[in-house]
Order: C-alpha cells, then structure tokens, then sequence
C-alpha cells in the first residue's frame, strides 16, 4: 500500500513538474500537455467501460476529444475567432 502511494505521489510530482515546466515555455508546449492529458484521460474513461462490460470505441471518442480540445483551445490563441465558436 505505501508503495502505491509512494509511486502514486513521485508521479504527481512529475507531473506538477512538467506543468510548471510547460508553463514557462509558452502556449504551444502547455497546449501540447494537455491535449497529451486529455487523450489519456479518455482512453483510461474507455478502458474503464470496457472493464465493466460497455463496449465503447475508443478511437473516435479519442479522436473526437481531442479535436473538441482542439477547437475550444483555439479561442485561446487567437481571441478573434473565439466569436465564430
């Protein structure tokens, strides 16, 4: 248990790391992140139903999820097109 959470916490770390780190190198390597973090969140989503019986597709829901972030990143970049969303 404590090496769960030992693992757990170390890759938190690293994570917060790599944030902070993405943070000052501007918006494309942040906007890189978390799209990176996006997609394995719904892949860990989909695992999850296939793990209780729900068949899902996995790679149009990745797909559609990141491009949804994507698209409502956009806006941040370049607030004029923001009003066409």
């Amino acid at each position: 248990m404590i090496k769960k959470v030992l693992t757990r916490a170390i890759s938190g770390l690293i994570f917060l790391i790599v944030v902070i780190g993405a943070i000052f190198l501007g918006e494309i390597p942040y906007f890189l992140i978390f799209l990176f973090v996006t997609v394995m969140c719904l892949f860990e989503f989909y695992r999850a139903l296939n793990n209780i019986g729900i068949l899902a597709k996995k790679v149009p829901g990745m797909v559609i999820g990141g491009l949804t972030y994507i698209v409502m990143s956009f806006g941040c970049f370049c607030p004029k097109y923001l009003v066409l969303m």
